[in-house]
């Protein structure tokens, strides 16, 4: 269970202040495909991040399993980070110069994963997202929705409890589109938490539940 407490985040410049989130309180169950949707600028990102651990709220909390994230130490966070979130991205964030292989493996190098259990989850991970056949491939050789399958391959292969996906359909025609909704889908229906930041509600309808964004609250 993942739980937000009254979060707020406010960006400052100088004497200016911009309130990003506004007191944001959701509860987020184990297993969920959750979309979380909204015009740009309406706070979305900046939720998942914070969900992420990759920024920190102003005010208010992150609750998951009974613990509060802000509890934790900088070393505990980014053991948490690596060993329980995976993170899609709308611009994929791959090596270009690696292999499909050597990109998948990343996470499991940061979690010092012995190389035999590597190559077993790097297979594995592959296998499930039907790149198997292209693990030599180097990244910049792929299409669109091949790299975007290689990125859930990526946030798949360390077996974390919860995916962030930030609009990890944005550069993708619909076909691409709705393959790797498919594929979160799939992955939310084994037992992970899924959260998906998106603007088109077609993807957002193939979730369990829709959370609305507007001006950093919840509508």
């Amino acid at each position: 269970m993942i739980k937000t407490d009254l979060l707020t985040k406010i960006y400052y410049s100088g004497n200016n202040s911009c309130t990003a989130l506004k007191e944001v309180s959701i509860s987020i169950k184990k297993g969920e495909f959750l979309a979380i949707v909204g015009r740009s600028g309406s706070g979305k990102s900046t939720l998942l991040n914070i969900l992420g651990t990759l920024d920190k709220p102003t005010s208010g909390n992150v609750i998951v399993d009974n613990k509060k994230l802000d509890s934790l130490t900088k070393k505990q966070l980014d053991q948490y980070r690596n060993k329980e979130i995976g993170f899609v991205f709308q611009s994929f964030h791959l090596e270009p110069t690696y292999s499909v292989y050597k990109n998948v493996e990343i996470p499991l190098l940061i979690a010092n994963v012995p190389e035999k259990e590597r190559k077993e989850k790097i297979l594995g991970a592959l296998s499930k997202v039907d790149m198997l056949e292209k693990e030599k491939n180097y990244a910049a050789q792929l299409s669109g929705g091949e790299k975007q399958r290689v990125c859930i391959a990526r946030a798949l292969v360390n077996s974390p409890s919860i995916i962030l996906a930030d609009e990890p359909c944005g550069n993708l025609d619909s076909v691409n589109g709705k393959r790797v909704m498919e594929l979160l889908k799939k992955t939310a229906k084994e037992g992970k938490t899924v959260i998906l930041v998106t603007h088109n509600m077609e993807d957002a309808k193939m979730t369990d539940r829709i959370i609305t964004l507007q001006d950093g609250q919840v509508i």
